[in-house]
């Protein structure tokens, strides 16, 4: 199988399994929030904040690593074999040292971020810190041989069984314990079959090598993640918690979070994995031009379905959120009306891909410094504004920061690969939004019907519109239609 129709192939694969994984994580933030209500609810966001910091630390940037790796020495088995038998080496001993330090000294944490609630939860949380940590690594390590096929299989499993133990545990009037409980348990069994899903790439004999590049990347990897939790979810929640913030607050900023993180995440993420394996290879080719070219078309996919999916959902974030969550989550609406503000700013200027090509450029030195400036803003504004405007200082200080960071980014992605920005595909798109926006804006939502009628007739009127304006190039139909021939076909009309 040729290069393109592999990555075309693993690309489809891996945008069904996003897609399908933040649909259930959106389905699951459903039914804890409705199950427990404002209060615990919050109290859960600050238990999944606890196990993102001490799975980020004990990771030590493999998984990235590993990903941009890979692709590097897929040719090579046994150099392959070696890296993911030294990774996971070092992962147990990072895991399992982690875990010893939440259960001995986690209440440390929870007494800082005063949650009184975790504190009674740590060995649990210990267990699933290093259940999720392996499946993080897992699904990298089946990214990269493009097998995503078999990851959209068993997220969806995991996912699907999340909810459903969810619903019964609350049902049976479950506390979050039995919650936490339920999820661990699940976790145990699914790391199983993952691991059984790469167990073939251990097998051949290790073939010995300098591990000396990888290391530093694995390192320089891993304190970029650090600072992208500083300018992230995990650590406004942190922030809000140490500023004593109600956790009926708390709750509801991890809402307005989830839902803007999700719509993007369901835009771009089918590129994720998939762009760093496949940029990292057109580098180690000497190939700039198809980078380039890459991150122009990804570009173009994330702003044609970002662009209106964003702005149609600030228009009507309150009859969204209450409709999905009920009334006692309004307070979400302003803040995420203001989060996705600025997520469609990063999604203009490239967001995830500039990253993406800065790594697959071998310049992650450059990424770890244009981090610690972003998260050095985060902290700044957080400490600034938290105390006075609590959740929405919080969604402010980090919107800023990302749209910072991400527009250096973009700048030094452009020094390195030649492009130019596609300013006349940009007014296209947002010409046929302010149409579909306009349109649907006549018609007034009083219920869910009339919002999924609403939802219809914006999708309608934007199709008509980018027929009408054309927005895509000859130059673009041509690569959809040389990666597929029917969708090709379909879209040389827009």
């Amino acid at each position: 199988m040729s290069f393109l129709k592999r990555f075309t192939n693993a690309f489809i694969w891996n945008h069904l399994n996003k897609i399908s994984g933040y649909l259930l994580d959106f389905a699951l933030s459903i039914v804890l929030a409705r199950g427990l209500g404002d209060y615990y609810y919050g109290i859960y966001s600050e238990f999944v904040t606890f196990v993102f910091l001490f799975s980020m630390i004990c990771s030590i940037g493999l998984d990235t690593a590993l990903n941009a790796f890979i692709p590097r020495f897929n040719d090579q088995p046994g150099l392959v074999s070696g890296m993911l038998r030294r990774s996971l080496v070092i992962l147990s001993i990072s895991s399992s040292t982690v875990a010893a330090i939440v259960i001995f000294a986690g209440g440390v944490i929870t007494r800082l971020i005063n949650s009184p609630e975790l504190n009674s939860m740590l060995t649990i949380a210990a267990f699933y810190i290093v259940l999720h940590n392996f499946l993080i690594v897992a699904r990298m390590i089946i990214v990269s041989f493009y097998a995503t096929r078999f990851l959209f299989f068993m997220n969806g499993l995991l996912k699907g069984l999340l909810i459903i133990a969810s619903y019964i545990i609350i049902k049976m009037n479950g506390n979050i314990r039995d919650v936490i409980s339920g999820f661990t348990i699940i976790s145990f069994f699914v790391s199983i079959a993952f691991f059984l899903g790469f167990l073939k790439y251990l097998k051949p004999p290790v073939q010995e090598t300098n591990w000396g590049e990888f290391l530093k990347f694995s390192v320089t990897a891993w304190f970029n993640k650090i600072i992208n939790y500083v300018l992230g979810r995990y650590f406004d929640i942190f922030i809000l918690g140490f500023f004593s913030v109600s956790k009926e607050k708390i709750g509801y900023y991890n809402i307005a979070f989830s839902i803007a993180m999700a719509l993007f995440l369901f835009i771009s993420s089918g590129f994720d994995g998939i762009s760093l394996a496949a940029f990292s290879d057109f580098e180690n080719k000497q190939q700039r031009d198809k980078i380039a070219r890459g991150w122009l078309t990804i570009a173009k996919v994330c702003i044609i379905f970002g662009f209106p999916g964003f702005l149609y959902v600030i228009r009507y974030a309150k009859i969204i959120i209450t409709t999905i969550y009920s009334t006692a989550f309004i307070e979400s609406a302003t803040l995420f009306q203001v989060f996705a503000g600025f997520y469609l700013l990063a999604i203009i200027l490239g967001n995830g891909m500039n990253l993406t090509v800065i790594y697959a450029l071998k310049k992650a030195n450059l990424a770890l410094k244009l981090r610690l400036i972003g998260g050095a803003i985060n902290i700044a504004l957080d400490i600034l504004l938290v105390p006075k405007y609590q959740a929405l200082g919080a969604i402010i200080a980090t919107g800023i920061s990302i749209v910072g960071i991400v527009a250096l980014e973009h700048a030094f992605v452009r020094k390195y690969i030649s492009f130019r920005y596609p300013l006349v595909f940009l007014t296209k798109i947002v010409l046929a939004t302010l149409v579909a926006l306009g349109t649907t804006s006549l018609f007034e939502i009083s219920n869910a019907l009339l919002l999924v009628l609403n939802i219809a007739l914006f999708i309608f009127v934007f199709i008509l519109s980018i027929y009408i304006f054309k927005p895509l190039s000859d130059q673009d139909k041509e690569m959809i239609r040389t990666i597929n021939a029917p969708l090709g076909q379909l879209l040389k009309h827009f």
